[in-house]
């Protein structure tokens, strides 16, 4: 389809336009100077044919053939903002060394995908990109009906726009004069030592059974647990309170078909952690030879696969509290914290979070531990009784009083004293 300056061709035969998925765009941006040839580049493009349009008015924004500020939202998030975040997605799967803080995951990209077409286009799509105002961006955000849904179209349009600003596209973060939309504190479904063995022992013989005594036992991450190998636990390791030892470095993923790995979610999230001997009395068993710690039908378990498996077991065994498989890490920091007393910065080391402050907000959920610890020790705090308490003094405990008046006992002789006032009148004219 030929429009002005460019074409959007198909590259799928035999499939309708509405249903091809790749495309190829050739823009026409002059003359060579020297030659006089025509100059047409051209580029390959994966989307709907609408998505394939708005990249090609981008091109001719980078081709200087259109003024920046001509640019609207949409040609800018789909046409120029996504193609760049996809160049930094993560190839290939994770294999050890630094992380790389310029990369992003591919759940990330998919993430700033889906919001884009779902949220930012179908609503302020026909904006210009340096038009678009505070108040409209939050009368828009406010008819999205979940506050998850709103904090992602928040987050993503912010960093469109900042990156925007880093490339003179636009003048201002039109999002810094929107407040954000902050979650509010729910209780999560968690639950406390004795109930956490009866889900324990729901996975009695079942494939995911060390998955589920590691989530409960260190609070891991579920793509940590699946990126465990069998061979990486030292069970040399042994005290009367751990057995085994392994290392956290990379989290395990699957989309499209294809397994991958990750390096750690952040800094602190690549930890060593030591398994509570009880935990390691069960696993040990499990973990014999090499390969995959948890597998499903001879290869190393999917996520999805183990959360459905997590809530048939646990749905099946009707256990009293009703709770995702990403609780048992919220109930691993809320029974060290409410049951056991540990200290924020502990729990923060163990859940590998980025600051105490998630740890206390987001994964230490509300008890009333707490509260009976602070009243026992404040019990102790009686009234002191016994001959050898010294007693009160006699006078209340007021300084003594000593003779003479008020000025002499504060260090001030007796005496007449006058006040001299100055003079400012006379002193100006003097």
């Amino acid at each position: 389809m030929k429009r002005s300056g460019y074409t959007v061709k198909p590259l799928e035969e035999g499939v309708s336009r509405e249903k091809c998925r790749r495309w190829m765009i050739r823009v026409s941006v002059g003359h060579d100077p020297v030659t006089g040839k025509r100059l047409r580049p051209y580029e390959t493009f994966e989307g709907t044919e609408g998505e394939a349009h708005l990249r090609a008015m981008a091109l001719k924004v980078e081709h200087g053939l259109v003024p920046s500020t001509g640019l609207t939202v949409a040609e800018y998030f789909v046409g120029v903002y996504l193609p760049w975040a996809r160049s930094r997605v993560r190839e290939g799967s994770y294999d050890g060394g630094p992380r790389d803080k310029t990369k992003i995951t591919r759940e990330t990209y998919r993430n700033y995908e889906q919001v884009t077409r779902r949220y930012i286009v179908p609503m302020f799509g026909n904006v210009g990109l340096t038009d678009l105002k505070p108040y409209y961006v939050e009368a828009k955000l406010a008819t999205i009906p979940t506050l998850g849904a709103r904090r992602s179209a928040y987050k993503v349009l912010r960093q469109g726009y900042r990156r925007a600003v880093r490339w003179q596209l636009a003048t201002f973060v039109v999002t810094d004069a929107v407040d954000e939309p902050v979650p509010e504190r729910v209780e999560k479904p968690v639950v406390k030592s004795a109930q956490m063995w009866d889900y324990i022992d729901a996975f009695e013989g079942d494939e995911a059974l060390a998955a589920v005594v590691i989530a409960f036992a260190v609070g891991l991450r579920r793509s940590e647990i699946l990126a465990i190998d069998r061979e990486e636990i030292d069970w040399s390791v042994s005290t009367p309170e751990a057995l085994g030892r392994f290392r956290v470095w990379r989290s395990y993923h699957y989309m499209n078909g294809e397994g991958y790995f990750e390096p750690p979610k952040s800094f602190t999230s690549a930890r060593t952690l030591l398994l509570p001997r009880w935990a390691g009395e069960i696993v040990r068993p499990l973990a014999e030879g090499t390969g995959p710690l948890v597998v499903h039908d001879g290869e190393r378990m999917r996520p999805d696969h183990l959360s459905r498996h997590w809530r048939d077991v646990t749905g099946a065994a009707g256990l009293p509290v009703d709770m995702p498989l990403k609780n048992t890490r919220h109930s691993c920091g809320t029974m060290l914290v409410r049951e056991d007393g540990l200290p924020i910065a502990d729990v923060q080391q163990l859940l590998g979070h980025s600051t105490p402050v998630v740890t206390s907000e987001f994964y230490v959920q509300a008890g009333e531990e707490s509260v009976e610890r602070a009243v026992a020790a404040m019990s102790k705090r009686t009234r002191p009784t016994g001959p050898n308490w010294p007693k009160p003094p006699e006078n209340g405990g007021k300084p003594p009083e000593t003779p003479g008046s008020e000025k002499e006992r504060n260090g001030i002789p007796s005496g007449n004293f006058k006040i001299i006032r100055p003079d400012f009148k006379r002193a100006s004219n003097g």
